[in-house]
């Protein structure tokens, strides 16, 4: 009984070596005053809570839509590290839609992922940092 538990663990244990193996996760929260921030405040596992800094850059004409057509730049934040969901936490704005006013991109030149918003978006955002173990 307990060596087929055992020879159960082990190919479980080889197949999650031979794909990608396990995934460790954080939660982090990325909060601004409002798109025109510099600075916000990124919450971190445990609590802890540290100042980033932001850039306002132009939004890309490929990304331009109905909602955001009216905004000339946009918040971005460096999450510093590899992130897939990113949500709006607290309060959700029907002025915040993902694709329109916020969302993710990966930056190759900084090696860093970036949370982004718009106006009319004025939102509390939560992401899963992804690690590989």
């Amino acid at each position: 009984m307990y060596a087929d538990r055992f020879v159960k663990f082990c190919i479980i244990v080889a197949v999650v070596r031979l794909t990608d193996g396990w995934k460790r996760y954080e939660t982090r929260v990325l909060d601004c005053p409002d798109s025109n921030a510099t600075s916000c405040t990124m919450e971190l596992p445990k609590g802890v809570k540290q100042n980033i800094n932001c850039r306002r850059e132009p939004i890309p004409d490929s990304e331009r839509t109905k909602l955001n057509k009216d905004a000339t730049h946009r918040l971005a934040c460096p999450v510093g590290c590899k992130i897939h969901i990113v949500q709006q936490t607290l309060s959700l704005s029907r002025k915040c839609l993902n694709f329109s006013t916020f969302g993710k991109y990966y930056d190759a030149t900084a090696k860093d992922w970036y949370i982004w918003m718009c106006d009319p978006c004025r939102a509390v955002f939560k992401t899963n940092c992804e690690y590989d173990e």
